[in-house]
């Protein structure tokens, strides 16, 4: 059994002088108090729903427990706040008779996705960090190791904190001290008298004050759903709530892992909220525990996005090339979270419309189905599918079909000199249809093993067009069947990010997974020669504290039999490895610094490597840098500097550098980047979490021999999404 040392966060802006001293009372009672913070006076965060809020009472207190942050989180302090009369709603800054939040843990730094430690708001707000620091002042909580002490110290020495100490308050029986200073003078004198530091104290005996949790089986479900903008105190917020069907309340209750008779899981909590959050359908997505006439009720609060959607998107490169999309997008219909759009796209290469259609769940089944049609100028293509998918990582197996048509035109580009892109011209057509099953032997709200299997047709054929001039290999036209079978191993972990990839709340996957695939390539199912194929991925990630970390790799090959070599040849193959680094030094500030390399051997038409314009690096045009072989760098800060322009927009500004190369392996490598900033914008009202970026900078590089591509330019696209 081990104690750890746990700082929580109190705050009231009800009766504050008689309700905070009451919750220290009972958190007393409850986990026994090991050290208080002063009590602190301060303003509202935030706009209450009418009116000015009233000035909030804080404190901190740090405690020793074995229990699991969400034990502790769900069995003890909800349901604190539960008896002093604490009721959530989705006005995140209402006022409140009590309010207890896990601030840090030892040794549990992000343990738990739904329940990120250390606290990321401790450095934006005063009112949590003096009363930490006062209880640990020598508390880790930032990068290169900085202490509560260090953040407090901030806070005083600026003009940030409008926070006055209550000397007046005082919680028997122990007394307030409102002075990190006085708090390490204190500790020091405890060492050199020969006791252990706070952390190192011995556990308190099991029955001095270790909590019993209620009942944890959930009697009720509870949906509050609230439009997309809370104060419609203008003609443009109540028009947009007015046209907006809001989500109805048995999509909500479809997506909820949890339900009255089962007993609360905190997994199968946060993975609904993910789930839900999943949709696209909400900004804000919040489920949590409350107690109703003493039975444990499952609170679900959604605020609705803004999902009838003008679509005006593009990038235009520096040689005057457009990549963009005009349309619009229902994600969802009626606010039955199905989804349709219409969209015209255009890039160098071909234009034409898209017409889309999903739905999430099929009528009352658990099916999902969706259909696209994709008429371009140089193809017709056709796509469709039904499914029962696993929605959750607890669900057991799934079955799905997904069909195809591709009758159209497919290019591959070469580059022998910066000035001059080759062009091989292939008329194509397609038709596939894939069965797939799975079953999870092994499945539970945090991982499962997963093992599958199906079977694809393909008929395939294609031809150089004969208008082309060289000839480069052709793929023979084919018609084949391909059985396989895989098996796949998860252990889930998740972290909460908003203002990363753009202004709306996300969850990044930081699981851990293996995933191998066989498959069986044989002369009797209609392929030229026999052989295997086979596939082998792993991801991985890491939280600490500001730094998020992710990596990948992944590979796969057809081998077929060789009479020349007597053995067996690569048919075709690919390989990538890639990894991501995040840094968030606040809330509002976050750097990335992202590499991947690449290699395919004998791709199909326009299968190879295409970097530019809507790959990286961002400021070359398409089809800039081409090949079986590449690699992309780059690294960019953002910081998002205002999130509420108009009640609907957010702005940030940028800075970036990127690096890449790609070429064949008769070529030279070749590679080029860029440098410079960019303005960027999102909608807050939306779900998506993508920004539309101005970049503006000098890319260098590019050159064959003795040529070079430097010049100034600039280009508007969507932002890297990392």
């Amino acid at each position: 059994m081990t104690f750890r040392l746990t700082l929580l966060s109190l705050g009231s802006n009800i009766d504050p002088e008689r309700n905070l001293i009451e919750a220290l009372d009972r958190l007393d009672e409850a986990v026994r108090v090991v050290r208080v913070s002063g009590i602190y006076e301060g303003p509202a965060v935030g706009t209450a729903a009418s009116g000015q809020p009233p000035q909030f009472l804080n404190a901190a207190v740090a405690i020793r427990t074995d229990l699991t942050p969400a034990e502790l989180k769900f069995g003890v302090l909800r349901q604190l706040e539960l008896q002093m009369g604490r009721r959530r709603t989705t006005d995140k800054n209402a006022p409140r008779q009590i309010d207890i939040d896990i601030s840090a843990m030892e040794d549990m730094e992000n343990s738990e996705p739904s329940i990120p430690l250390p606290d990321p708001e401790i450095g934006e707000h005063a009112y949590l960090a003096l009363p930490l620091a006062d209880v640990a002042p020598d508390f880790v909580v930032g990068p290169a190791g900085t202490t509560l002490a260090q953040v407090a110290e901030k806070f005083r020495s600026g003009s940030s904190s409008d926070l006055t100490c209550r000397s007046d308050l005082e919680w028997s029986p122990r007394k307030p001290r409102c002075n990190a200073g006085f708090v390490a003078a204190a500790m020091a004198a405890t060492l050199a008298a020969g006791s252990p530091p706070l952390a190192a104290q011995d556990p308190p005996p099991p029955d001095a004050g270790e909590p019993v949790a209620e009942s944890m089986v959930v009697d009720t479900v509870i949906v509050e759903r609230a439009n997309i903008f809370r104060d419609d105190g203008n003609f443009l917020t109540r028009l947009g709530n007015t046209l907006h069907p809001r989500t109805r309340e048995y999509v909500v209750r479809r997506e909820l892992l949890v339900g009255a008779g089962d007993l609360l899981d905190p997994a199968l909590v946060a993975e609904s909220e993910r789930n839900l959050r999943a949709l696209g359908l909400f900004t804000e997505v919040r489920v949590d525990t409350a107690r109703v006439d003493g039975k444990l009720a499952l609170t679900v609060t959604t605020e609705d996005a803004w999902t009838l959607a003008p679509r005006i998107s593009g990038r235009v490169g520096a040689d005057g090339s457009i990549t963009g999309t005009i349309g619009v997008t229902e994600a969802n219909v009626l606010g039955t979270g199905n989804s349709a759009r219409l969209w015209f796209t255009r890039d160098p290469d071909r234009g034409g419309f898209e017409l889309r259609a999903t739905s999430h769940r099929v009528g009352s089944t658990g099916l999902s189905a969706f259909g696209v049609w994709h008429d371009l100028s140089d193809q017709n293509v056709y796509e469709w599918s039904v499914a029962k998918p696993l929605r959750s990582f607890s669900d057991r197996w799934s079955l799905s079909y997904h069909g195809g048509i591709f009758d159209g035109r497919l290019l591959r580009h070469r580059i022998e000199h910066p000035d001059s892109l080759q062009r091989s011209e292939y008329v194509a057509s397609f038709t596939t249809h894939n069965l797939f099953g799975a079953y999870a032997p092994v499945a539970s709200p945090r991982g499962y093993v997963r093992i599958g299997g199906g079977v694809q047709f393909r008929s395939q054929g294609i031809e150089l067009d004969p208008t082309a001039g060289e000839d480069p290999p052709v793929p023979a036209d084919t018609m084949y069947i391909t059985p396989s079978a895989y098996i796949e191993l998860r252990r889930g972990r998740y972290v909460r990010e908003r203002r990363y990839n753009g202004f709306a709340e996300e969850d990044k996957d930081i699981s851990d997974v293996l995933f191998l695939e066989g498959r069986l390539i044989s002369t009797d199912l209609g392929y030229p020669r026999s052989g295997i194929g086979g596939r082998f991925a792993a991801y991985t990630g890491a939280s600490a504290g500001p730094v998020l970390l992710r990596a990948l790799f992944d590979a796969n090959a057809i081998w077929v039999s060789d009479e020349a070599e007597s053995g067996m040849a690569v048919d075709s193959a690919s390989m990538q490895l890639s990894g991501t680094a995040s840094v968030r030094s606040n809330q509002r500030n976050v750097t990335f610094a992202h590499a991947s390399w690449g290699r395919k051997w004998n791709p199909d038409p326009a299968g190879e490597f295409d970097l530019g314009l809507t790959a990286l690096p961002r400021l070359w045009d398409a089809h800039a840098f081409v090949g079986e072989q590449a690699f992309w760098l780059t690294m960019e800060h953002r910081y998002f500097a205002e999130d509420d322009f108009l009640g609907i927009m957010g702005a940030g500004i940028g800075a970036f550098v990127d690096y890449a190369g790609a070429w064949y392996d008769d070529q030279d490598r070749r590679s080029g980047g860029n440098v410079g900033i960019s303005l960027f914008g999102g909608a807050t009202v939306s779900s998506y979490p993508q920004v539309t970026a101005i970049n503006i900078g000098y890319r260098f590089g590019g050159g064959i021999e003795d040529s070079e591509m430097g010049q100034f330019v600039w280009s508007i696209g969507g932002g890297v999404v990392f």
